[in-house]
């Protein structure tokens, strides 16, 4: 921070002080004409004058109210950053201060000058807004300007310089904040050379262990209450306690409470001492009672669950149910939080969601929730099995917290009673509380990274062969494994079905439910007849789960036959428009926010419908009407294109796109759905297509792979929009040189010398000799290229 910036803070400040000394002008310097011209005069000349704001004939002197108003209301709004808009060009940093730095001493002047002439212009400071924005410019530092008075104002508007006076002990404040954000500005500059680090916590190792010692220690207290109430219960039968006991009860009805009854041990005669069974006291033996535990069958239901090794849940009350991330040191300057997660399947949509902020050390006696207002909150998308990273990017100030935590969002703002409420009634229905929502795998934080750093590019690609093949080739593998169950089973229900007692059996069901003749609905009612095997026995629940296994109901397994059949499945994957794997979803690691470009190689299939060649980019929906089809987007999607490339000449698409810290880290392309995904429209279609050809929907679009690439720096400079393209293309242009140029003209040589009639560009046997010649020297060059590029790219 320079000396001309700190002047600059206090001259902003205080805009109200006198300065000692006269200046016999107040004028602006005219360099400062160009800032004008670059970055004003579009929008405030004389000829278009926005906001009926006119700068084109304001003089540099301020010798009039109008004039003074007008340059007022210039230092209000830069001071603001509310001109130039964010929309614009904005003037650099340091031009901008000396701008604002000439203009402030101008006002003061301006002020002094009309006051003795007898005129009034209001010289206010700046309100909260303005001040914050004005030192964020300055330093990068966003300071809490909560300790600066409050802005007062006429109506609606803070910036009434009537309403804005100062006193002594207020510019104390400014200056205080000032010095604040100029210390951290020079301490954000001395880690700028220091190398980002990242500080990861394991849940498993942090949480789960503490919840397996908190339920090992009341178990054991548990144990010990249980021989020390044996030594009470005995000594409670005498009648000198029984006489104690009644007397208590006329003052204290809780001593009738089976999980109090132990509270007034220690009005009792020749009782056992607590001490000598491991507590304190009286009060602590009597909680140790496991009637009286509120959470030790929710820790152990969390302990039994799976996915334990490798992550933790998080509870919603009663237990450790956040995870920290509390590094040693934490430099000021900006980090990344990130957190792997995903929902427990099942959960409310309600449930799905976490909140970042600072661990509240202690609410009722209790170590739990956040620091005031959460820092950020944030919906869950991803599942156990297939989990999610967030990143939210946080700011590290000299005053902030050094330790953040990720918990499950709380209702109510976090009221503990309404979520003791809730776990109680819970827990009278399963037996322990709220279930499971949010399974966390590890959490941590990255930095600091500093301002100028973009993180290093780097380019995720899925390759559709390896994702959608194997997913359907496995469907047609584990369909026909069912299938053969199935029909181990057929024989011994067909070798009893025609017995004259089932037979009867069959024409009495047959009354009533008439359609169980069908040939795939027969078999739902084999437990019904007699001597039929057992359907456990051959790996089902029972005769109607072993009929849905009966090759001759509609299944979607000839539509996955057939495109298993299908050719060029080595190099790529054709998407399956419904009931099957119908994406491929590119899910990074790591995200950073940035500007990103999304890319797919696609091409269209051979005689399918025009209408069908379409994609769509977008964030994958996990779940669709609660059906186990993992199909569709989410929301709207990101974009639709027109494939026009074919599988023998793909093509690539590509669309940029900008992840920030809400953008859901997954990004997917599929065939455009109808109906915005109508999965009821897709299956009728599905079934007459059956009815046409046997299988279902043909297939329209190949797909060879998706990438996405970034984050971009933005200070890269512009290349040919589409890298692959410029292969694509170069690849094109040699194709064509040695196909059209050599050897077309080699063979149009050939011809031309053995038959001597005209071919084309041949004119004479010395142009038919010299283009032979050239095709033997430099033609097997471009044809190594072709065998080593187009080959291997697919083209």
């Amino acid at each position: 921070m320079s000396f001309k910036a700190f002047s600059l803070l206090v001259g902003l400040t205080l805009t109200t002080s006198t300065l000692l000394g006269a200046e016999p002008r107040a004028i602006m310097p005219e360099k400062h004409l160009d800032l004008f011209d670059a970055y004003c005069m579009d929008c405030h000349d004389a000829d278009t004058q926005k906001g009926k704001v006119n700068l084109e004939d304001l003089p540099l002197e301020v010798n009039t109210l109008q004039h003074a108003e007008l340059w007022q209301k210039v230092l209000n709004v830069m001071n603001s950053g509310e001109m130039p808009p964010e929309n614009k060009r904005q003037p650099e940093k340091v031009e901008k201060a000396d701008f604002l730095e000439d203009l402030a001493k101008t006002m003061v002047l301006a002020r002094k000058k009309l006051s003795d002439s007898g005129g009034q212009i209001t010289m206010r400071r700046l309100n909260r807004r303005e001040y914050q924005n004005t030192m964020k410019s300055l330093t990068g530092v966003s300071l809490n300007v909560d300790s600066l008075p409050a802005d007062g104002g006429s109506g609606t508007f803070d910036t009434v310089g009537a309403s804005q006076f100062i006193s002594s002990d207020q510019f104390e404040q400014y200056l205080e904040l000032g010095r604040t954000a100029v210390d951290e500005a020079f301490a954000r500059y001395s880690t700028m050379e220091k190398p980002s680090m990242i500080f990861r916590v394991e849940p498993e190792k942090t949480i789960n262990p503490a919840n397996e010692k908190i339920i090992k220690k009341a178990e054991a207290a548990q144990d010990r209450f249980k021989q020390w109430k044996k030594g009470v219960d005995e000594s409670a039968k005498s009648p000198e306690n029984q006489a104690i006991i009644a007397e208590i009860r006329k003052k204290n009805r809780l001593i009738d409470h089976p999980n109090r009854f132990y509270i007034f041990a220690e009005h009792f005669k020749n009782v056992p001492s607590p001490k000598d069974f491991g507590f304190l006291d009286f009060q602590k033996a009597a909680a140790a009672d496991p009637s009286r535990s509120k959470n030790l069958a929710l820790l152990k239901h969390y302990a039994s669950l799976p996915h334990r090794d490798t992550g933790t849940y998080l509870k919603l009350t009663h237990g450790t149910g956040r995870v920290i991330v509390a590094p040693k040191k934490m430099a000021v300057g900006d980090y990344i939080f990130r957190v792997r997660l995903g929902t427990v399947k099942g959960t409310p949509a309600a449930r799905k969601f976490i909140e970042i902020g600072h661990p509240q050390r202690d609410i009722e006696s209790r170590d739990w929730g956040l620091k005031g207002k959460p820092i950020s909150v944030h919906q869950v998308t991803g599942t156990i099995e297939d989990p999610q990273i967030m990143e939210i990017p946080i700011e590290v100030r000299s005053d902030t917290v050094r330790e953040f935590a990720v918990q499950e969002k709380q209702p109510n703002n976090a009221n503990l009673k309404t979520l003791w409420d809730e776990h109680n009634k819970l827990k009278s229905e399963n037996g322990y509380g709220h279930p499971p929502a949010i399974w966390v795998d590890w959490a941590e934080i990255e930095g600091p990274i500093p301002k100028n750093q973009v993180p290093e590019s780097t380019i995720t690609r899925v390759e559709a062969e390896k994702v959608i093949n194997p997913k359907q080739e496995k469907f047609i593998k584990d369909k026909e494994k069912w299938f053969e169950r199935f029909r181990q089973w057929q024989k011994g229900v067909d070798a009893v079905v025609n017995t004259p007692e089932n037979q009867a059996i069959i024409a009495e069901i047959a009354k009533t439910e008439k359609r169980i003749l069908e040939p795939y609905r027969f078999y739902s009612i084999a437990d019904r007849l007699k001597g039929t095997p057992d359907a456990k026995d051959f790996g089902f629940n029972d005769a109607p789960n072993a009929n849905s296994a009966n090759p001759a109901r509609p299944s979607p397994y000839r539509y996955f036959k057939h495109y298993v059949g299908l050719p060029h499945r080595e190099s790529g994957a054709y998407l399956m428009p419904t009931k099957g794997p119908g994406r491929v979803v590119v899910s990074p690691e790591k995200l950073p926010s940035g500007k990103y470009t999304l890319r797919a190689r696609v091409g269209i299939v051979e005689g399918s419908d025009p209408s069908r060649h379409f994609i769509q980019f977008g964030h994958p929906q996990r779940t669709y009407s609660g059906l186990e089809w993992d199909y569709g987007l989410k929301g709207r999607s990101i974009s639709t294109h027109q494939v026009t490339g074919t599988i023998a000449n793909p093509q690539v698409i590509e669309i940029p796109i900008e992840v920030g810290a809400d953008t859901p880290l997954e990004f997917s392309v599929q065939e455009k759905q109808p109906n915005n995904g109508d999965m009821k429209a897709l299956w009728k279609t599905y079934n007459a297509a059956i009815k046409e050809n046997g299988f279902g929907i043909p297939p329209a679009i190949w797909l060879d792979w998706v990438e996405l690439e970034g984050p971009h720096d933005p200070n890269r400079p512009k290349t040919w929009k589409q890298r692959r393209e410029v292969e694509h293309h170069a690849n094109a242009k040699v194709g064509g040189t040695y196909s059209d140029y050599f050897k077309g003209g080699h063979d149009n040589a050939q011809a031309f010398l053995k038959t001597g009639k005209p071919q084309k560009d041949i004119i004479d046997e010395d142009r038919a000799q010299f283009i032979i010649r050239e095709f033997e020297k430099k033609g097997p060059s471009y044809r190594r290229y072709l065998d080593s590029n187009l080959t291997k790219s697919g083209s």
